[in-house]
């Protein structure tokens, strides 16, 4: 009974072990030995061994089954000698032959193997057994009441005997990044998974725990929410399809680019074109030590007046089928007003402040800036026609008042009409002292043509003197009609034909003006 309790304890032993990486032999012995597993690495193998293992009845020596253990762990057809060795003899009296057993333990621990004695009783000499062991003999000497309490010391045998490997979960370290942009050791590339290195985990990532898995087996999530993102001094032009994230009103302190990183390990390829900041693209001699991957963070803080004309010439009718004669709103005004409306749905308003001024020979600030949307959309659909003739200078200087106290990273003018002011001369005044403060403006020219073709500017040449350079959008698409603007460009004219494609199409141009991405 107490042979096969200690063949069991064996098996649950091993079912315990990672095979293949470890590899597992079973010696029987009493007055004789034998082999009944060589070291294999196949459990399935192991375990049918072990199956066939049987009692025989026999005084205890233990000198030949250490020899032979020794030659099993150290044949030439053993693996190479990184690999850990260890002998685990289960013993339930003294052994006969404790000289040579002595002796055949010391050879077995000079060769670097391990070697473990699990007592069962107390029949066995203790001093036998400890000088026997590897040192500390504390370590390494077990002893349990019965056969049926082997299970108990299977963790401890375990921890004694078996090393697990380890590899980096995670890893942190302190990168200045203020100073790595500073000399041009920060780069942006289009495919961070094609740079060879450690992937940098930075802040903004977060550590979750799904439902039902065990302690430890943590995954990651992306949740720039939290506000301790990086910020990169590299802003990108807004598109259309890259949407900033929702984020509570961010901090205007300076940001500290000190931050804890994670490391892991990631693929190697070529690497990619950059954009970095121009000095320390110019004074960096070497390849910069850190790639990047930006994503959107927000907008960058934009005030923006929107200035429509709704003097006679384009907010009214030209033809009035009512017998009275009463006025009535153009086509090409409510297209102007659906217009204005799309614009200011498509930007976000949490970093963006809308104001309206509908303007004539006189100008009305009808919404003054504000982050409601629902209140702009209400202000925008109570502007009506009006019998004025077209003024530009009043609504520019009436937007440069709004924007003259604003903190805003950005700002904007927008006007909207048809055709070139009766002011040229003081609305290009105006124009100068909003340039002066670091104002855009930007004029949007819709052609009101009863055939739908879309006037040349060459017509509209006080608009063109107003904003140069100059681009024109008809039947939705964008040609230009002078040479395009740059980026820095802080005027500019848009020729639009009135219809609701052009307008729609229109948009997003105005977008990439006057957005900017963090």
């Amino acid at each position: 009974d107490g042979f096969q309790l200690s063949v069991r304890f064996f098996e649950e032993l091993a079912s315990e072990l990672d095979m293949p990486a470890v590899r597992i032999g079973a010696i029987t012995f009493n007055h004789s030995f034998a082999v009944a597993s060589p070291l294999t690495s196949e459990r399935s193998e192991l375990q049918a061994r072990l199956a066939q293992m049987r009692y025989e009845p026999g005084e205890t020596k233990l000198a030949g089954p250490l020899h032979l253990a020794s030659d099993m762990l150290f044949c030439r057809t053993a693996a190479s000698g990184l690999r850990d060795r260890a002998v685990i003899v289960i013993v339930h009296g003294d052994p006969s032959d404790i000289e040579e057993a002595m002796r055949e333990a010391h050879l077995l621990k000079s060769r670097g193997a391990r070697l473990l004695f699990l007592q069962v009783g107390s029949s066995v000499r203790q001093e036998v057994v400890r000088q026997s062991a590897s040192s500390p003999a504390e370590r390494f000497c077990f002893v349990v009441p019965t056969y049926k309490d082997l299970p108990t010391a299977q963790p401890e045998v375990l921890s004694r005997v078996v090393q697990l490997s380890q590899q980096v979960r995670r890893a942190r370290c302190t990168v200045d990044f203020a100073t790595s942009l500073e000399a041009g050791q920060v780069q942006q590339v289009t495919e961070l998974d094609a740079i060879p290195g450690f992937e940098l985990m930075v802040p903004g990532w977060r550590e979750v725990c799904p439902a039902g898995c065990p302690d430890g087996d943590h995954g990651w999530m992306w949740d720039p929410s939290n506000q301790v993102c990086l910020a990169s001094p590299i802003a990108a032009r807004w598109d259309a399809h890259c949407r900033p994230i929702e984020l509570p009103e961010p901090e205007l302190e300076s940001q500290d680019f000190s931050a804890q990183v994670t490391v892991c390990a990631t693929n190697s390829a070529v690497q990619t074109e950059s954009s970095v900041p121009a000095r320390a693209s110019r004074e960096a001699q070497t390849d910069p030590v850190v790639k990047v991957s930006l994503t959107p963070r927000r907008h960058a803080q934009l005030d923006l007046v929107v200035c429509i004309d709704n003097s006679a010439s384009i907010s009214l009718a030209r033809h009035l089928n009512t017998e009275d004669g009463a006025v009535a709103e153009s086509g090409t005004f409510r297209r102007i007003k659906d217009f204005v409306e799309m614009l200011a749905c498509a930007v976000h308003m949490k970093d963006i402040r809308l104001a309206l001024v509908r303007f004539e020979a006189q100008q009305e600030v009808i919404c003054e800036l504000t982050h409601d949307l629902d209140m702009f959309r209400a202000s925008l659909r109570s502007v009506t026609a009006s019998l004025g003739t077209t003024n530009l200078a009043p609504p520019v200087w009436q937007g440069l008042g709004m924007l003259g106290g604003s903190s805003a990273e950005a700002k904007a003018i927008l006007l909207v009409t048809d055709g070139d002011p009766n002011d040229l001369e003081e609305a290009s005044e105006a124009a100068s002292a909003l340039q002066a403060c670091g104002a855009q403006m930007l004029i949007v020219r819709v052609a009101r043509d009863d055939d739908g073709i879309l006037h040349s500017c060459r017509r509209c040449f006080g608009l063109a003197e107003l904003a140069r350079p100059s681009q024109a959008i008809a039947n939705g698409e964008v040609s230009a009609v002078a040479e395009t603007p740059s980026p820095e460009a802080q005027r500019a004219l848009f020729e639009v034909a009135d219809d609701s494609p052009a307008l729609t199409a229109l948009v997003p141009v105005l977008l990439r003006r006057m957005l900017r991405v963090s």
